[in-house]
């Protein structure tokens, strides 16, 4: 059966605009080598998370159009980069976040625009209150996942540094939930001409997009679980899985006591703290599931908006 998409692939024009956007505002991050393994350190963006670039690019189109109002839902990261880059833009966005969204990231996006608890956890429904909201309001949606606009610069500037910074890199191993990361990514690769082996990393918690690719049907939605990783939990994008499935992007799972090792190694070895979203990077290279892939290799650290206290408690 054909999984229909709602939101296109970006172009190379998209990227183009995505770049000079967040060339605009924001800082490079750095790649630095984490035990054999180069990691493009986006916890140490402004916001703490990579999402803030696909915030700054649909923004600045939103003020080019002359908006002053967006409505998103967010796990934590898209909503914290959509409250920064509406400060820094003139827009105010309206974020809904589920019950369970983690106070870290809630605090953050209260200090920049007005934010709404869902009474249920779990992404999903977040989004089907953030949906209703827009629709009641008039104002535009803007997906965490499932734009053009956010995919390019989410994957899409990220993916020119990491290929400027490591021309010759082989593999990349990129944290997945719905999946727009990595739509962005691939469609540098696509209009470049180059192959690299992509791999995807999620928690066995919460597998949308992996069961996905497995069982060639989509799984947009997916039952709200405790996870670690909860920036990755929820349903898969439908473009996401497609365009993977054109790839033949390599996924790989971890479990929540790996993530939480992880966790933990990062904060007492480097002094570094890493959400389980992107922790879920370093579990997959310190156990092994990372061994059949080539290098030079780079792995995305997605965030770090955790409470130090959250890392401490962990019992791995």
């Amino acid at each position: 059966m054909a999984i229909e998409i709602s939101a296109p692939a970006p172009s190379a024009a998209d990227i183009d605009f995505a770049s000079l956007a967040v060339a605009r505002l924001l800082p490079e991050s750095p790649l630095e080598s984490w035990d054999g393994l180069q990691m493009k350190c986006e916890h140490r963006l402004p916001t703490g998370a990579f999402k803030v670039r696909g915030a700054v690019t649909v923004l600045t189109r939103a003020r080019e159009l002359g908006l002053t109002h967006v409505v998103a839902a967010s796990a934590g990261n898209h909503g914290v980069g959509l409250a920064w880059a509406g400060s820094q833009l003139g827009i105010q966005p309206q974020i809904v976040v589920p019950r369970d969204c983690p106070e870290v990231k809630r605090r953050k996006m209260e200090a920049y625009c007005r934010v709404l608890v869902c009474a249920e956890p779990g992404y999903d429904a977040a989004e089907r209150w953030a949906r209703d909201l827009a629709a009641q309001e008039g104002v535009p949606f803007v997906s965490p996942f499932d734009d053009t606009l956010v995919m390019a610069g989410n994957g899409g500037t990220m993916m020119r540094e990491v290929l400027a910074a490591c021309p010759d890199v082989q593999t990349i191993v990129v944290p997945v939930g719905g999946g727009g990361l990595l739509v962005g990514m691939l469609s540098v690769l696509r209009t470049l001409s180059r192959r690299v082996t992509m791999v995807t990393v999620q928690s066995e918690a919460s597998p949308a997009f992996t069961r996905s690719l497995q069982a060639n049907q989509l799984f947009a939605t997916w039952p709200p679980t405790e996870t670690l990783a909860e920036g990755l939990e929820g349903g898969a994008g439908a473009t996401s899985v497609v365009e993977a499935q054109r790839y033949g992007v390599q996924t790989v799972t971890v479990t929540e006591a790996e993530i939480a090792a992880a966790m933990v190694d990062t904060w007492r070895r480097r002094g570094q703290l890493l959400e389980g979203s992107a922790a879920v990077v370093c579990a997959a290279w310190r156990s092994g599931y990372l061994n059949p892939f080539e290098g030079p290799m780079v792995g995305v650290l997605t965030g770090g908006n955790v409470a130090q206290s959250t890392v401490e408690a962990l019992n791995p």
